[in-house]
Formats: C-alpha cells, structure tokens, sequence
C-alpha cells in the first residue's frame, strides 16, 4: 500500500499536467514581476517619504529666492531653465508657469502649517505645495522626456515579457517533443513501417502512451508474423494434395466437370505460389539471384502470352535498352500479376492495355495502364495489402488479393518502388521504378 501511495506522489509529480502547470505559473509570475517592477519606478511611496527632508529645504530655499512678494519674472526664467513646474498663489495673485496644471490647484488646500511641505503625486510627476506668509508656492518636478519614458522603458519591459514567454515556449516545447514523435511514429505505422519505436523517457503520461504504444506495435508485428508463418506452413501442406489433385485429374476421363476441377486446382496452386512467394521475397534464405538483363525482352516474352487476350495490349520494344540488374523469374511474376490485373479489370474498355518502358536518371520505369472501372480513392492506399480486394464479389472478378502486395514485396526485394494511381471511371496506372545500377 506504501508503494503504492509512493508511486502515486511520484507520477503527480512528474505528470505532464503538474509540469505544464508550473510552467504556465512561473511565465506568469515574471510577467507580473516585470510589470511590477516596472510601475514601481514611476510610483514608489518610500521614496516620497524618505526624501521629505530634502524636499522641505530645497523647496524652502526656492521660495526664499522668489521673494515676497514674490518676483514672477525670475520664476517664470528660473522654471524655462530648471524644467521645473512653478504656481504662486496670494494675495492680488494667482500666477503659474507655462507648463503648469491647472488640477494641481485643487489640491493646495491640504496644506496648513506655514513653511512646511505637502508632496503628492499627479500627472508623473512629484508635486511640492509651500506656504509662505500669505503666498502658496507649488512645484512640479522635471517630467522624463517623452522619447526617454516610452522608448527605453517601454523597451526594456517588452523585451523582458518577450524573454519569459519565449523561455516558457521553448521549454513546453521541449516537455511537448514526445507528442511530436509520436505523430511521426502513428504516419511510420500507417505506411506500414512496424518497426518504429519511440523513446521512453521520464515517468509521465508521455512516457506511458510511448510504452503503450512500442507494446502495440511490437504486437502487430508479432501477429502479422504469425500470421504469415501459419500462410506459410499451409501452403506447403496444400502443394502435395494439389499436385495429387492434379495428376488424378489428368488421368480422369475428359469432361465439363473434370475440366472445371482443373481450372481450380490451377487457381489454388497459383495462390499458394503467390503466397510462398511473397513471403519468400522477404525472407532471409530467399535472397534474389541478380544479373544484368534485358528487361525490354522480358516485358515482350511477357506480354506477348495476352496479345489475343481483350481489349488487346499496346507496347512496342524500346530498342538499345540498358541491362537492368534483376532476378529474372521474380521480375516475370511482377509483370504478369499486373498485366492479369490491369486485362482483368480493363476487358471492357474500348481502348487497349498500355505498357511504356524509359529510363529517368539512374533508374528503369514500366508502366502498366488500363482503361477500366479505376479504383475508388479510400481503396488506393489498401491495394498493396495481402488479401484484401477492392471487388467483394468473387464472381465479378477471380483472385485473392496477393498479385500486388506480392509484386510490392518483389520490387521493393530489388531496391525499387511501385506506385499506383488510379481515377474512378479513368482506369489505373502502375508505375514500377528499379536502379539501374
């Protein structure tokens, strides 16, 4: 129970949400600090209070210096050269200097005692209120120039916020990289890529999602592996009964029924090819036999076996062609699980099955067209998948779903890539791309 509760004060403390907490908190705690500090500087009673004394003998000896009554010439020229703010106000008098507030004058009455000081603040400024005999002199410190006061203090306080937003962006950023990995790794998987592992760091919601999610991968692989294995070890068993199959049937008397069995004896075998194929492509001990070869040729050998197949077929032999390193008997299987698909689907279109050969850079490209149905767009990225179909009816179209992903696992066995782009209603297009070197 202990560790339990011990465990459970860990993980508060290190959760994603308590670090996103603090964080927001400390950004927010500098930005008042900085906003603090700064009205601080215009405004700081201590100061009012702390330099009183001074402010009493300066103001007492300007007053002295004005005379009584006092001499409004001097103080209009001792206000233009000091910078200083400067009211008088007596008998038969109520004078001010040019820069002066009229508000200030609502205040004075706070003042009683003769000779002594009333300071207050208004207008950024530190307002002096003396009474002198029958004269009430007031003064206004020196304003900050304009330039001063929104330039470099304005400055210094945006820079700062800037520093402390820009300090806590970076570091949610950096707390945030795990998500981020995570995107990469879900695309990794949805492109078929199982191995992708994601780093497990720390002890929060983060780390735990990339251990969830490492164990789920590792599960599909682990599945996916099975799965083929057990494809694999029936499709061995089946090779001996369909050969028995087949040499009983050819010694049976000829008929409609004995001819229909052949037919799918034929169709079986050819799936459990496929299927021993396609995991032998990617198989360790079932390591292609290269060569330089004229695949031109191997395209015509191909094609030529459906020249009186519908709606006929469209390629001419580049001549000159450059040898292209490849296993001869795997690369035939490529071509003609896309010359039976793009004849199966295209047969009832009035424009022939095409096939164009060229070489782009260091790399031989076929492609293979038909002129059919196409394939519905949410279908084009599950084609290359063992099994599946786009046609649910088997009687609208024969096979098993194992011609592509079988050529893909052969072409990419060459170091090369195979796309396919389709238009509903347009046809589809197959583009194989293999190095030449």
């Amino acid at each position: 129970m202990t560790h339990r509760n011990d465990s459970a004060e860990r993980r508060g403390y290190q959760s994603l949400f308590f670090k996103l907490f603090i964080v927001l908190l400390g950004t927010v705690l500098l930005t008042y600090l900085a906003f603090g500090g700064f009205y601080r500087s215009y405004w700081n009673e201590n100061a009012k209070i702390e330099s009183h004394p001074n402010q009493v003998h300066y103001w007492g000896l300007v007053s002295a210096e004005l005379g009584t009554p006092p001499d409004t010439l001097f103080a209009k020229r001792l206000s233009a050269e000091l910078g200083i703010a400067i009211g008088i106000k007596g008998p038969s008098l109520n004078w001010h200097a040019k820069d002066f507030s009229e508000d200030v004058w609502d205040i004075l009455g706070q003042t009683s005692a003769v000779d002594s000081v009333h300071l207050f603040f208004r207008e950024g400024r530190l307002w002096a209120s003396i009474q002198k005999g029958e004269y009430t002199f007031v003064y206004g410190s020196r304003r900050k120039p304009a330039v001063e006061n929104l330039g470099r203090d304005w400055l210094v306080l945006l820079v700062f916020i800037f520093l402390a937003w820009l300090l806590g962006w970076f570091t949610l950023h950096r707390m945030l990289r795990p998500i981020r990995d995570l995107e990469s790794g879900v695309q990794g998987v949805a492109a078929g890529n199982l191995d992708v592992r994601l780093t497990e760091k720390d002890n929060d919601e983060l780390a735990a999602l990339a251990r969830s999610f490492n164990a789920m991968t590792a599960s599909l692989k682990e599945r996916l592996r099975a799965r083929d294995q057990l494809l694999m070890d029936v499709s061995h068993e089946l090779r001996s009964p369909l050969t028995r199959m087949r040499v009983a049937l050819e010694m049976a008397e000829p008929g409609s029924a004995v001819d229909s069995l052949k037919e799918e004896v034929v169709a079986l075998n050819a799936m459990v090819t496929e299927i021993l194929e396609t995991e032998r492509a990617q198989s360790d001990l079932g390591g292609l036999k290269k060569h330089p070869e004229n695949i031109a040729g191997l395209i015509s050998e191909i094609a030529s076996k459906f020249s009186g197949r519908t709606p006929g077929i469209l390629w001419t032999q580049p001549h000159g062609f450059p040898a292209v390193p490849i296993d001869p008997e795997r690369m035939k299987m490529v071509v003609r699980n896309l010359l039976d698909n793009a004849f199966k689907y295209g047969k009832t279109s009035p424009r022939p099955v095409e096939i164009y050969l060229r070489s782009e850079n260091d790399t031989a490209v076929f492609t293979v067209r038909d002129f059919g149905p196409g394939i519905p767009e949410e279908d084009q990225r599950l084609v290359f998948e063992p099994f599946y179909r786009v046609d649910r009816s088997r009687s609208r179209s024969p096979g098993y779903g194992l011609g592509l992903p079988l050529c893909k696992r052969l072409v990419e066995a060459h170091g090369g890539t195979i796309l396919l782009s389709s238009q509903n209603g347009h046809g589809t297009e197959v583009t194989v791309r293999l190095p030449l070197v």
